[in-house]
């Protein structure tokens, strides 16, 4: 690697067996990825030193051979009926800034997610952090994010690290939440225009991490309906009523909208979340989603 390409700021050190994994950016602000410490700055290498010093984990990966993208913008969600994954399109520079989509399956990219949220995949970072000696003994540092993942559409299986461009030297911890939040609401979408019989659960999920509630009109002044059997309860009910109109011709209403009240869909605010209701969404979806990459 030459002079004019070292890694000048880590976003994570992985490891295939002893051997360490350098993720970040180089010079030219693009990403790149070595397991030559000669390929790292001044900088970055007092970063890697320090976090071994610290006797911080670096997370594992199955081969040496880490391609390495920039997140750049979230495609739509590719819908695929039954029990198979759906997938998100995520749009990312290489190493050479050429824009390519990799097609995640979505049960890889929330385990990715989960493992990031977890702080699995998280980097502390020196740089960027105001190295004032508190007398307290510990390192100030700051949080970058980066997802780690393997998915057997995208690449032929290869082991990808996509990175998050940080603010100046700050962390990017704020832009890897925002990606998470946006592929969360692509998956939630999905769900929403299925069948009530073909939904995985995500919107329940949702609505309960957020703590809102199915909007069942004046019901909701007298039962809770966040809770999902009263809300179901509710439904039929009022399924029910509308079938007796319709059987005395008072009023006409078809079976299309009479399913839509028995199963009304709950509300939710995936926005409002902060990192732990957030976190704790991801794994309830994770363990929700299909996953048949499996090695």
């Amino acid at each position: 690697m030459a002079n004019s390409d070292k890694i000048v700021r880590l976003s994570l050190v992985a490891r295939y067996g002893r051997t360490p994994i350098f993720i970040g950016w180089n010079d030219n602000g693009a990403p790149a990825v070595s397991s030559s410490i000669s390929d790292l700055s001044a900088e970055a290498n007092a970063d890697f030193q320090s976090a071994r010093e610290s006797g911080a984990g670096f997370p594992g990966v199955p081969n040496p051979n880490v391609l390495c993208f920039e997140y750049s913008s979230l495609g739509k969600g590719i819908d695929y009926p039954g029990s198979s994954e759906d997938v998100i399109p995520v749009n990312a520079r290489d190493g050479s800034r050429k824009l390519v989509v990799l097609n995640i399956g979505e049960g890889t990219i929330l385990r990715a997610i989960n493992m990031s949220l977890m702080d699995e995949n998280v980097w502390n970072s020196l740089a960027g952090v105001d190295k004032v000696d508190d007398g307290s003994g510990v390192t100030s540092t700051t949080p970058m994010y980066t997802l780690l993942f393997q998915d057997n559409r995208v690449l032929n299986g290869a082991v990808c690290a996509l990175l998050f461009s940080p603010m100046v030297t700050i962390s990017n911890e704020n832009t890897f939440f925002r990606f998470a939040k946006a592929v969360i609401k692509q998956l939630l979408v999905i769900d929403e225009s299925q069948p009530s019989e073909g939904r995985k659960g995500y919107i329940t999920a949702a609505a309960k991490a957020s703590n809102t509630s199915v909007k069942t009109g004046i019901a909701d002044l007298f039962f809770d309906t966040s809770d999902a059997k009263t809300a179901k309860m509710v439904g039929n009910a009022k399924a029910g009523g509308l079938k007796l109109l319709r059987a005395l011709k008072i009023a006409d209403v078809t079976d299309e909208f009479i399913n839509e009240v028995k199963d009304p869909l709950p509300t939710y605010n995936i926005d409002s979340l902060e990192k732990k209701g957030l976190s704790e969404l991801v794994i309830t979806m994770k363990d929700l989603a299909p996953y048949h990459n499996r090695p």
